[in-house]
């Protein structure tokens, strides 16, 4: 993708080398990916702030410069996270010419944030819409280039080649270190709060002119139900300025002077309530501003469920509209009339309206807005509403063999968009070795990666949020041991053993604990498979070990239980007197351990001929000249205690 890129700015500067720098007109790319929700400086949503500013823009920049033609475009918001588009997600929404604030006002009021920034992407496109004439591109943003390519390389490029397009960025809350790369190559103005952005956007579009501030006569006309209204107060305040200006009105109208911009208005008067007006545009000297009531109660609104979940839906229902264009809409409860979240238009007296919420926790409001004439607004009804969290549990195992099967389960609201990604712990988010979208159900099985390594599993939602994740150790097995794992002390085993098979690799015993290179009985894995060992003397805890010669490295590991087994003896029932006889034992011997014949009853120490075990298995005694019930006896060294016996007749 970066390298595409990186062709096409060439394309276009060498298609535009040496033409005349031109500022007439300019390209504004908007920031209309996920992270859009997030607040400038902690406060109000990007969101809301953007869609004021540009709305107020648009009047601004109409009154300083007619001439002047203006382009929008955005990059995000037409895919969720993970769709196979997100990285292609740019938009021209209003193509480049006359600023007519209307036409912006209808192109931004549906933007709903979501998806990726791809931010060189959308440079490029206003760079190929600006190529014919050159022109200034403003680029808002929460961040850098969330698709993998280089902008700030790309923007000293362009500004190494001597364009004719100049770029300027407006950072909305961005993080320190994108600011400052950004800034080594463009201006940059990065905001921590939203009072400065209305004239930051001017300063970006129009470097050498002021606002108008020069104020100008405004009528205002006040009617209700179609009759001018006797006596009220009305404040007007313009977005992004604290100052108020307050007029009386008398006889349905007032003469105010007022400098040019958008206006929110609140009417009080003896006889009614309070209310919220919002849209009015000021830009010319002797303006009308129609300001017109109807005697209806306030509408009456609901939201189901109480408490919807972030990033879900909500269903609005209201009762007592009046007839004509209204608007459903959600907003945080603290903001004005015309600034929302997400919005829905409505029709009827009564009726419903689901919104897709954005992924704020916090108290919401939902209103029911009628534009009581073009642009202008008036709130009729409002409900507040708390957003909850949506809790979301992962379930898979803590460590897995890489590129084994994987059984991933989860407990969450799996809303539309939702997913869960698989990726190394200390690397980009958005590089994953897996993605699931939870729209597939749970559980689902699918491979382990292939790369060892710490992984994080996370449940993203649609916007970007993680709401909850687990930890994931993906691990190389090298080699493989197979064989007992409990043998009998002196015992033989077999092991069967898979592995690199390197120049005196080796298969070993060894005490629990030991170093890697310490052995009890060891063979060369050059022998083939599988190999046989013998197992301690001694009882107890050991391992069995596949030990890489390079390196000394046990690259597996097999327990081993060495137990004691119980003695038993073998010997002829009858023998002649003063003849020798062969024994047989088996079992674990002990130190002094010895195979005796005495006679019948008598103590253990009392003998009549002995052979300690350590000459074998296989054992010969004399048996006495004297006919009779003897005993063969194997007796313990340590305890001289009899552990086996056996009759034997001489003859």
């Amino acid at each position: 993708m970066a390298r595409a890129l990186h062709l096409a700015v060439s394309i276009v500067l060498i298609g535009t080398a040496g033409l005349c720098h031109g500022a007439d007109r300019v390209e504004i790319i908007i920031d209309n990916s996920a992270a859009m929700w997030g607040a400038v400086g902690g406060k109000e949503p990007r969101a809301i702030a953007l869609r004021e500013a540009l709305a107020s823009f648009a009047v601004s920049t109409r009154l300083l410069d007619e001439d002047l033609e203006i382009g929008l475009r955005t990059m995000g918001g037409m895919y969720e996270l993970i769709d196979d588009g997100a990285c292609d997600d740019t938009t021209l929404i209003v193509p480049i010419g006359t600023v007519e604030p209307t036409q912006w006002r209808e192109a931004i009021g549906d933007l709903f944030p979501r998806g990726r920034r791809p931010l060189a992407l959308a440079v490029t496109g206003a760079l190929n819409d600006l190529s014919d004439a050159g022109g200034r591109i403003i680029i808002i943003t929460a961040g850098g280039d969330e698709c993998g390519s280089d902008v700030a390389t790309m923007l000293a490029e362009l500004a190494k080649e001597n364009s004719q397009v100049e770029v300027r960025v407006v950072g909305l809350s961005m993080d320190r270190t994108t600011a400052a790369t950004l800034t080594a190559a463009t201006p940059v103005r990065n905001l921590s709060n939203t009072g400065a952005l209305l004239d930051t956007l001017l300063w970006a579009a129009h470097p050498s002119a002021t606002p108008p501030n020069k104020p100008m006569d405004m009528e205002v006309h006040l009617t209700r139900d179609g009759e001018p209204v006797a006596e009220a107060e009305v404040t007007f305040t313009a977005a992004f300025q604290e100052e108020t200006w307050t007029a009386d009105i008398s006889d349905g109208a007032a003469r105010i002077r007022l400098p040019a911009g958008r206006y929110r208005a609140n009417l009080r008067g003896p006889d009614f309530e309070p209310i919220e007006f919002a849209g009015i545009v000021h830009s010319a000297a002797g303006d009308v501003a129609d300001l017109a009531l109807q005697s209806i109660p306030p509408v009456t609104l609901s939201v189901a469920p109480e408490r919807p979940v972030a990033e879900g839906s909500a269903l609005v229902q209201f009762w007592g509209a009046p007839e004509g264009t209204a608007w459903v809409t959600i907003a945080p409860t603290e903001v004005p009339l015309d600034a929302y979240l997400v919005r829905r238009a409505v029709t009827g007296s009564s009726g419903m309206a689901e919104l897709r919420l954005p992924g704020l926790t916090r108290m919401l409001e939902a209103r029911l807005i009628h534009e009581t004439s073009y642009g202008v607004l008036q709130l009729l009804g409002r409900t507040e509403f708390q957003c909850r969290s949506a809790a979301a549990t992962i379930k898979c195992p803590r460590k897995i063999e890489r590129g084994t099967p994987l059984d991933l389960s989860w407990n969450a609201p799996n809303l539309w968009g939702d997913f869960i990604t698989i990726a190394l712990a200390d690397g980009p988010m958005e590089d994953y070795a897996a993605c699931i979208p939870t729209g597939s159900g749970s559980p689902v099985a699918l491979a382990a990666p292939i790369v060892p390594g710490d992984y994080k599993v996370r449940y993203i939602s649609s916007l970007g949020k993680i709401l909850t994740s687990s930890t994931l150790k993906v691990f190389e097995v090298l080699a493989t041991l197979d064989g007992p794992t409990e043998v009998s002390s002196g015992e033989e085993l077999e092991i069967t053993w898979t592995g690199p098979d390197g120049p005196q690799d080796f298969l070993s015993i060894a005490e629990s604990g030991a170093e890697n290179e310490a052995y009890l009985d060891w063979a060369l894995t050059g022998e083939g498979t599988p190999l046989r060992l013998r197992a301690p003397r001694r009882t107890g805890d050991f391992e069995l070990r596949y030990v890489r010669a390079e390196d000394g490295e046990v690259l597996a590991r097999r327990h081993l239980s060495v137990v004691a087994e119980a003695v038993s003896l073998q010997a002829p029932g009858e023998v002649e007197a003063g003849s020798r006889f062969v024994v047989e034992w088996t079992g674990t011997p002990g130190d002094g351990d010895f195979v005796a014949i005495a006679k019948e009853g008598a103590a253990a120490r009392k003998h009549l001929d002995w052979s300690y075990t350590t000459a074998g298995r296989r054992l010969t005694l004399a048996a006495p000249f004297r006919p009779g019930r003897y005993e063969v006896r194997y007796v313990s060294g340590s305890e001289v205690e009899i552990l086996a016996r056996k009759t034997v007749m001489v003859r």
